[in-house]
């Protein structure tokens, strides 16, 4: 009977091979790329030609120029494109891809540096790239076991190795910068893109009648108000779960005041605080909303849960 378990079986013990036997030249390697004054270029063909797309692709996204060159494409005219001052980043498993050897004989004769992940570096290919990351000699997952699966994920790994080294050199704005749209993108962005601020803010005082809080939480629709002394520093939030206590507790909040039911110790944020602090923060903290403040603790606006989580989705 078949165990769908086994492919899983087989993809971590790629995956622990890989870990136990991390190549001698990898930090060669890393330096290499690092140094490259042109583009990445990543390289491959069937199977592993999807692989080094994604890797190209992981490059691009932070910071590291870089294309996918399809090995076929290569030699129909697109080798003209390739510089010295790029690094190849090729792929083949077995080390044996005919397709590649038009293309990395190329590099050799143009003094092109190229890098080649295979799990046989003694095959051709080995031979006529600068210089070879080993992979592991693995079993391929699967009943037949020859489809490319397992060498696939552990190529996939060490392109990782290498995108992750690069990230290293950048900051989470600069990586903001290259991802300004979308999901993440939106998750990147300062707090400060997206709260809502100005007369849009529920503020009142704390001697503001909880009437009044109610009028101005209804009017802003957040469902929450912050509390602010006569210097304008917050000093507390009131949210609707706070009302509803207060009415519980006292029977009435007619003749309440806002110090009176507000939370004194509010969650805040600075300034510099990016999407996904606000997020975690509301998560941890199972609130809906948390005001984003200056250095004088001061509000700026306010971030609604609600809003977030639409954006993003």
């Amino acid at each position: 009977m078949y165990d769908p378990r086994s492919v899983l079986d087989a993809h971590i013990l790629g995956l622990c091979k890989m870990r136990e036997f991390i190549p001698e030249n990898l930090f060669l390697c890393i330096k290499k790329i690092r140094q490259t004054e042109g583009r990445v270029v990543c390289l491959g063909i069937g199977k592993s030609a999807f692989i080094l797309q994604k890797i190209s692709s992981n490059f691009s996204s932070i910071g590291v120029a870089s294309y996918f060159l399809d090995a076929i494409h290569g030699v129909h005219g697109e080798l003209g494109g390739l510089k010295q001052s790029d690094t190849i980043l090729a792929g083949s498993y077995s080390g044996e891809s005919a397709e590649l050897i038009p293309v990395l004989s190329f590099a050799q004769e143009k003094n092109i540096f190229s890098i080649l992940m295979t799990a046989f570096p003694l095959k051709r290919l080995g031979k006529i790239a600068s210089t070879t990351l080993l992979l592991p000699e693995i079993k391929e997952a699967g009943p037949l076991g020859c489809v490319p699966s397992t060498s696939s994920l552990v190529m996939l790994a060490l392109g990782d190795i290498l995108v992750s080294a690069m990230e290293r050199d950048i900051t989470l704005e600069r990586y903001q910068t290259y991802h300004p749209h979308g999901a993440l993108g939106f998750k990147l962005s300062p707090v400060t893109h997206t709260m809502i601020s100005g007369n849009d803010m529920p503020l009142v005082s704390l001697t503001a009648p909880m009437t009044e809080v109610l009028i101005i939480m209804s009017e802003k629709r957040l469902g929450c108000a912050g509390v602010v002394n006569e210097e304008g520093t917050l000093l507390g939030v009131i949210s609707d779960g706070d009302v509803r206590r207060a009415c519980a507790l006292f029977g009435t909040i007619t003749s309440c005041f806002a110090q009176d039911v507000m939370q004194k110790t509010p969650k805040i944020l600075p300034d510099h605080a990016i999407i996904n602090d606000a997020l975690k923060l509301m998560e941890f903290y199972k609130i809906t909303f948390v005001f984003v403040v200056d250095k004088h603790e001061k509000p700026l606006g306010v971030i609604h849960i609600h809003d977030s989580w639409k954006n993003i989705r």
